[in-house]
């Protein structure tokens, strides 16, 4: 990491989170997700490796963390050690339970192929009845993403498109594609834990 960090910066901005929480996840980006992907890598087990990785259980810890800080979940989250314990909690309980769903039988028991929720085949249904289902989930999917921008990364990564050439086709770094997606992911995730 390249910036210096006054002392007291993240207890500075989880108190302001409610009024800067773009500064301050720019902040708990910057000065926690290096640090946070080394903790997860020693949460994924080797056979899981090859279907997520540490970086994407950061990311999605990262995420979890600060949509739990705008909703108001974590207010005894006052300090830099309280944050930091609060990431690791969160991002041990995400490869966890990454393990058990991908373990599961009808997963698969352990033999699921597919690198992530944007991996693998669309099976397309032939029934009518099917089709009209299929089209309003997928329609009412892309609809709960923030914008358009992240409607295009769904849309592009289902296609096909590597994460290198979705950036280059957005005009944004790879980075952005990754969080990006991990963002539609726990979306989508959440979606499906309440409706589907």
């Amino acid at each position: 990491m390249t910036k210096d960090f006054e002392q007291g910066s993240v207890s500075k901005a989880l108190a302001n989170f409610a009024s800067e929480p773009d500064e301050a996840a720019e902040l708990f980006w910057d000065r926690f997700f290096e640090k946070l992907c080394r903790y997860a890598e020693s949460k994924v087990y080797d056979r899981h490796r090859r279907l997520f990785d540490a970086e994407d259980i950061a990311s999605s810890a990262m995420f979890a963390l600060l949509k739990g800080l705008k909703q108001g979940k974590f207010y005894n989250v006052k300090n830099r050690d309280q944050l930091w314990q609060m990431l690791a909690t969160i991002s041990s309980r995400k490869a966890s339970n990454a393990a058990k769903f991908h373990d599961r039988e009808k997963r698969g028991g352990g033999k699921t192929r597919g690198d992530s929720a944007f991996g693998g085949e669309i099976v397309y249904p032939e029934d009518p009845a099917q089709i009209v289902e299929f089209e309003t989930t997928c329609k009412e999917l892309l609809e709960a993403l923030p914008d358009e921008t992240y409607r295009k990364v769904a849309l592009m990564r289902l296609a096909g498109f590597t994460n290198p050439e979705i950036g280059k086709q957005l005009d944004c770094s790879g980075r952005t594609v990754d969080r990006k997606l991990i963002a539609i992911r726990e979306i989508w995730s959440d979606m499906s834990d309440t409706s589907y």
